[in-house]
């Protein structure tokens, strides 16, 4: 806590520099929870997110920090090399246990312990040994897609970006070198060596002193390296990014330069607040400001350029193993320097992206209808399907409950995010043909807000709802992307959906909106199912369906209660309403059995009884 406090302390004083406080406590301590939802969505956005998080960067910044300033003192070697490792053990202890922190410190301790021995260095060996270690300590640490992540980046640095460098501008970093000095151009290749004295003769020409030249040099050497090493590690993030969080930064690496720059100064900076007071400390904070300004207006510039970031769903597997051909082929071709079968990989990759982003993958229609009510909660949110290829979404749950609330951050959790999207994206869908909410409470409707942004929409279906400030966002919001509005009211039949509720004269009211809701009844022809949202009073319905989705949550007061073979509850466990309540009839529920998906028959049945198939996330 007092750690926390003087690092933030420079940053109280303004408003301003509220986002500017939470980024310093998520980039150099890991506290997330002062990231606003615009910041952090922004990173998101921009392949920045490893930054707003404490990772293995972090250490390495600031073992290098720590390295770099012992140099100039003149101690022993050994006593050098004790105090980095120091610094890096007193960082993963002030971060409490962030893995991704211990996991680097593990490598920087083999890297330290073996200069300490007068041992040679093994990058592979020390890769190797911390892994080792890790999964011996813990063995389910293999499945962690942290675990997974912190290796391939370790992986596209050593084997592949820094290769690639070498091969690109080892020349030049060996012309720089003791530039000053001509005795050692034989030593060099003839491509560095024609370039030194090229340098000289212009300096001796027009009496520059040689700093002059090197130095915009080695600036544009550290900017390309970094370039080159941020797309070898972009190259394998990509299975991450798109499998994991349904996300193509095609930017990204071109905007983690100068990022990653600045968080390598934040950092240092930041921990020194710890260390200062009064001006020093106002100046020190000032410059953090600063830079974390640049940062987010970079970042924002860059998020305007179209195509600067996509929402994709899961492609298919031959697509990622073509992808893991190129680039297996590409880190082959930067080992050896096959300058063709770069070239060819890399073009292969840049297909591979550009069939991500924009070629659909819509998985094949199903044989017949599928209703899927997910598991979202204290909410509701159903997935239909048809053989035509036509999908229907029926709100999107919205309050954080049951299994999702150790999940839950106030400002920036969403059930439409971190669920409902997610399990589309899994489906491949890039498209919704219409969009239903139900009525205008929060855990059905937060939820679309997500939706809307993460996938085209063909139309949006509205009811009867009072003018609460959330549902007027809300269609501000598909009004912004252009969606098509459908107002609809009982006795409508759009498809083979029939409106039962409410009637062309509803007025609604914020105290009764459970009743606003709109009720649906779909008949495929093969099977019914009566889609209530919370419909509380008694209004016409079929006397018997196959599937029913219980209205509100089970709740005691509902009286839309026909026969049904198959009765679906959509609640979140521990729920604090009691719902469902013991009157209600025995039905399944998503608290239980996770997403439920209910398949009517192919084929009209012959009986007039169709044969129901029925699936849950949880067996």
């Amino acid at each position: 806590k007092w750690i926390q406090a003087k690092v933030e302390a420079p940053f109280d004083a303004s408003p301003d520099n509220q986002p500017i406080k939470g980024l310093v406590s998520g980039m150099v301590l890991g506290h997330k929870y002062g990231l606003t939802a615009k910041v952090e969505r922004q990173f998101q956005a921009g392949g920045l997110y490893h930054l707003v998080v404490v990772s293995g960067f972090n250490l390495a910044v600031v073992a290098g920090a720590a390295f770099w300033v012992v140099r100039w003192i003149p101690w022993k070697r050994r006593t050098r090399l004790l105090i980095v490792l120091s610094c890096a053990l007193a960082y993963a202890a002030i971060v409490e246990g962030q893995a991704p922190v211990y996991r680097a410190t593990l490598m920087v301790s083999f890297l330290v312990l073996g200069r300490l021995l007068d041992r040679g260095y093994s990058r592979a060996n020390t890769i190797a040994g911390t892994a080792f270690i890790i999964l011996l300590a813990d063995p389910n640490a293999l499945e962690d897609s942290s675990f997974q992540m912190t290796f391939a980046a370790v992986f596209a640095v050593v084997w592949m970006g820094m290769p690639a460098s070498e091969w690109a501008f080892g020349w030049l970093r060996e012309a720089l070198k003791d530039f000053g000095d001509s005795s050692k151009d034989s030593e060099l290749s003839v491509r560095a060596s024609d370039w030194r004295v090229s340098r000289r003769i212009w300096c001796e020409r027009y009496g520059l002193p040689t700093w002059i030249v090197t130095l915009p040099w080695k600036v544009i050497l550290v900017l390309a390296e970094s370039l080159v090493i941020s797309f070898s590690v972009d190259v394998i993030f990509v299975v991450f990014m798109v499998e994991s969080f349904h996300r193509l930064s095609p930017l990204s690496p071109l905007i983690n330069v100068p990022a990653g720059i600045i968080a390598a100064l934040v950092t240092p900076l930041s921990l020194s607040l710890i260390f200062l007071s009064g001006p020093a400390s106002a100046l020190a904070g000032w410059i953090v400001a600063a830079l974390l300004h640049l940062m987010l207006t970079i970042l924002d510039l860059a998020l305007r350029i179209p195509g600067a970031t996509f929402r994709v769903p899961s492609p298919p597997v031959w697509l990622w193993i073509v992808y893991g051909i190129s680039a297996a082929c590409l880190f082959l071709a930067m080992r050896n320097r096959l300058t063709v079968l770069c070239l060819g990989s890399s073009a292969a990759i840049l297909a591979s992206h550009a069939l991500i982003a924009f070629k659909d993958f819509s998985p094949r229609p199903p044989g017949s209808v599928t209703l899927t009510f997910l598991d979202v909660g204290q909410g509701d949110s159903t997935l239909i399907e048809f053989p035509s290829g036509y999908r229907m979404l029926i709100d999107g749950g919205g309050v954080a409950s049951g299994r999702f609330l150790d999940l839950r951050d106030e400002s920036t959790f969403s059930i439409g995010e971190s669920v409902v999207s997610p399990y589309l994206f899994s489906r491949g869908i890039r498209q919704l043909d219409a969009v239903v909410l139900t009525h205008a409470h929060h855990d059905h409707m937060d939820g679309l807000f997500s939706v809307i942004e993460n996938f085209r929409i063909g139309e949006f279906w509205l009811g009867r709802n009072p003018m609460i400030p959330r549902y007027g966002e809300l269609i501000e919001r598909i009004q912004e992307k252009q969606i098509p509005i459908r107002w609809v009211t009982a006795g409508q039949t759009i498809g083979s959906f029939t409106v039962l509720h409410p009637p062309a004269n509803w007025t609604p009211r914020r105290n009764d909106q459970n009743n606003d809701s709109v009720v649906l009844l779909l008949d495929s022809g093969r099977g019914t199912a009566l889609l209530t949202g919370d419909i509380e009073r008694s209004i016409p319905v079929p006397e018997a369906v196959d599937v029913l989705k219980v209205p509100h949550h089970g709740s005691k007061g509902v009286h839309v209660r026909p026969n049904a073979r198959v009765r679906v509850i959509s609640v979140g466990a521990n729920n604090p309403f009691g719902h469902p309540h013991v009157s209600a009839l025995p039905a399944l529920r998503t608290d239980q059995l996770g997403a439920i998906t209910v398949v009517f028959p192919s084929q009209k049945p012959k009986s007039g009884v169709p044969r129901l198939r029925i699936f849950s996330a949880i067996e």
